[in-house]
């Protein structure tokens, strides 16, 4: 009887979308949040509870990744400063926030592969946050998605990892546009009106804080 998983099977679709784009992959392609999805559920799936002193919370896979980049193990090196990266970002606050930038950031560095292969070659690390009936848990299924992680580190993403100020709410990346200005002794940037169309409810948070930035009427710094 062959050992399969939803999610897996989802993870793989995906990947096949994103082959079709392997030259270059940005923000800006509709099937990469989709994928990061799908791949935060694979890591999320039937974590075991986490006591704390208080008692019993919700775990995130946060929390084992950051573990087992605090042991550094030999060889995983750019794993271990995708964490500091993450944890050095202002922009993230949540242990959910930190996980989608921790996936963004090892897409670029391709190195989303290393923690995986750690609890491959450390089966008895695996049952320390996993149930052993989840993706991560079983030895079968935990080789099957390092083989699909292993294949994205083949692929080229060009992503603004700067752009993370959502993260803690959705995978839904606003666009970015980046100026460049001539050297002056002041700058002024007005904005009158945004026009802003909400497509699903989840996403108004996401409205409100855009309009909390844009209703500043005005903007200005005094350059040297």
């Amino acid at each position: 009887m062959s050992v399969s998983d939803p999610l897996i099977k989802e993870l793989k679709g995906w990947t096949r979308k994103l082959i079709e784009h392997a030259k270059e992959i940005t923000d800006a392609n509709e099937d990469l949040r989709h994928f990061c999805k799908c791949l935060e559920n694979c890591l999320q799936k039937d974590l075991l509870p986490i006591l704390d002193s208080v008692g019993y919370f919700k775990p995130y896979a946060w929390h084992w990744l950051e573990y087992i980049a605090k042991k550094n193990y030999n060889g995983y090196n750019t794993f271990l400063l995708a964490v500091e990266q993450v944890k050095q970002n202002a922009k993230v606050h949540t242990p959910a926030g930190r996980l989608r930038l921790l996936i963004r950031i090892c897409l670029v560095r391709k190195c989303l592969h290393m923690p995986v292969e750690i609890l491959a070659r450390i089966p008895a690390l695996a049952t320390e946050f996993y149930n052993l009936k989840s993706i991560l848990g079983d030895d079968i299924l935990r080789e099957i998605l390092l083989s699909v992680l292993l294949q994205c580190s083949k692929f080229n993403f060009k992503l603004n990892l700067r752009n993370a100020t959502f993260l803690d709410d959705t995978w839904q990346m606003p666009k970015c546009v980046a100026l460049e200005l001539v050297p002056c002794k002041s700058l002024g940037i007005s904005v009158w009106q945004v026009f802003i169309k909400i497509k699903e409810n989840r996403n108004y948070m996401n409205f409100i804080r855009c309009l909390q930035f844009y209703q500043r009427e005005s903007i200005s710094c005094q350059c040297q």
